[in-house]
């Protein structure tokens, strides 16, 4: 009797377990390809909430990122210079508003490579 009350309770744990993980929002995902001059983003709207963004570049120069949201105050988001084929992982909680990605070495913002996302 006891054995079969210890097995009714690690089964209800298991449930209650398996609840909290469905409950528990998966990180979206979106990637960031830079190459000389643009920057392409595989979605161009984003739920707010958690964000695993891969920054990919496949230029042959080198390119960082900066993301920014478009509002009073807020902090950008950085990803240093990657080299050619070199990529790196952002893991971000998104609110909802606009946001500016841009590499930020010298002139290349101005020759293409900014784009815009939308987080609602």
């Amino acid at each position: 009797m006891r054995a079969l009350a210890v097995i009714a309770a690690i089964g209800a744990l298991a449930v209650l377990i398996g609840a909290a993980e469905a409950g528990a929002a998966a990180p979206q995902r979106m990637q960031v390809t830079q190459d000389e001059w643009s920057l392409v983003l595989s979605r161009q709207v984003l739920r707010a909430g958690p964000a695993l963004i891969e920054v990919f570049n496949i230029g042959q120069d080198g390119h960082d990122l900066v993301m920014l949201r478009k509002t009073a105050g807020a902090k950008s988001v950085r990803v240093k210079k990657l080299d050619h084929f070199m990529r790196a992982e952002l893991n971000v909680r998104l609110v909802k508003g606009t946001y500016t990605l841009w590499c930020s070495l010298p002139n290349h913002r101005k020759r293409g490579m900014v784009a815009t996302l939308r987080v609602r």
